[in-house]
């Protein structure tokens, strides 16, 4: 919907003023006697007829939720939580919560704790890095640990295998504050905001796999054969051709990549229980799905609305 600006004030100190749809005015019940919510998002102003705002404050019986207590540090961050009390009887519960912000949320803290409590806190806003920053830091991240665990593998690198795992929580670190700055702050492409969400989530679950893959090595203690190893390669490969096209996207390029990929998905059965590793097989079909499935969200996020 377009509105046309109304001038108001003299021209040193002019204002504008637009003016509100009446229907939705009529809705809401609003009139001179009401205030209204307004946000501004980037190049965005949303109007609201009352501010909707996200819980800051939560409280918890860590005993309750300890086993789900990382994915509920992690929601709650995501939601937009900016301080979370959890108490417990349980000492293990105390460590799981320090895992928590350790390996999972950025910019957190312990603030406070006792013998039965502890606060974590938000000590670094979201808004001191940019969105697109920290999301290509992701991708940068997911690269480098795709491009490594070659080189570990080839010269049977346990330690770097396991600086792999690590940088892996990195990755989950970074996705996670991408993810909450959608919720809270929102995106100038408001429409695309899901699709972004769901890219993230991607690059968390393609880290997922290579992760996987390093448990698995470590815990073989013995190289994997050439034949794998080109698996490997054939992945990283894959990764770096998707970062080059969501940084020079082109359409043909996207359909080239797409081509490529669907073919990977016909060949885990030719590839089972022949000469190639079968744990390796099914985390590098499960990158490829995740790639594949990204690739429609890509190209709404680049494509340019006429």
């Amino acid at each position: 919907m377009e509105k046309r600006l109304i001038a108001q004030g003299s021209e040193k100190g002019k204002s504008y003023t637009i003016v509100l749809p009446s229907q939705w005015v009529k809705e809401y019940k609003l009139n001179k006697t009401k205030t209204v919510d307004l946000q501004i998002i980037e190049n965005r102003i949303i109007i609201s007829p009352k501010a909707e705002k996200t819980p800051e404050y939560w409280e918890f019986d860590g005993d309750d939720v300890k086993i789900i207590l990382r994915r509920l540090c992690a929601a709650l961050y995501r939601y937009g939580a900016k301080e979370i009390r959890f108490d417990f009887t349980d000492p293990e519960v105390f460590s799981e919560i320090k895992a928590s912000f350790e390996l999972v949320l950025f910019g957190f803290e312990i603030t406070e704790q006792g013998k039965n409590f502890c606060v974590i806190k938000e000590i670094l806003s979201e808004t001191e890095e940019k969105f697109d920053e920290v999301l290509k830091r992701s991708f940068h991240l997911l690269l480098l640990s795709a491009s490594e665990i070659i080189e570990a593998v080839k010269t049977g690198n346990t330690a770097q295998l396991q600086a792999t795992i690590d940088r892996d929580y990195t990755l989950n670190r970074t996705t996670n504050y991408c993810e909450r700055i959608l919720i809270t702050r929102g995106h100038p492409q408001f429409k695309k905001i899901p699709f972004y969400f769901l890219f993230l989530r991607s690059l968390e679950y393609m880290g997922n796999e290579i992760k996987g893959i390093c448990y698995y090595l470590i815990e073989r203690k013995k190289k994997i054969s050439e034949i794998n190893i080109e698996l490997l390669e054939e992945i990283n490969r894959n990764i770096h051709d998707f970062y080059d096209l969501y940084y020079d996207f082109d359409l043909k390029k996207a359909n080239a990549i797409g081509n490529k990929l669907m073919a990977m998905r016909e060949s885990p059965l030719k590839l089972f229980n022949q000469k190639y590793d079968n744990r390796i097989v099914h985390h590098i079909t499960a990158f490829s799905e995740t790639l594949i499935k990204q690739l429609g969200n890509v190209i709404v996020i680049k494509l340019k609305e006429k």
